[in-house]
């Protein structure tokens, strides 16, 4: 028996927000896999979810694929921000 805890349902909450996309480990393709059926299941039931990346929408493409790019950043269910200025990471 594993001592894990199992992962809560994602497709539960009305928001949920998904940081720092791009920054997570692909392996094998689980990951992307699972986040392309859980954004599925969210728009399914109408549900937002919001994300935030330091990749640009063609890294976003070329990372994930353009059929769960084309979900994610769908005009007609996305509102794009791009946020501009200096790197507040590198004055630390």
């Amino acid at each position: 028996m594993s001592s894990r805890q199992p992962l809560p349902d994602f497709t539960l909450p009305d928001l949920l927000v998904l940081d720092d996309l791009g920054a997570e480990p692909m392996l094998n393709n689980i990951t992307r896999e699972q986040l392309s059926n859980l954004l599925d299941a969210r728009q399914r039931k109408g549900l937002a979810t919001a994300f935030s990346s330091n990749f640009t929408r063609e890294q976003i493409i070329e990372e994930y694929g353009e059929r769960f790019a084309f979900r994610l950043l769908s005009p007609r269910s996305t509102l794009t921000l791009e946020l501009l200025g200096d790197n507040l990471r590198t004055r630390l």
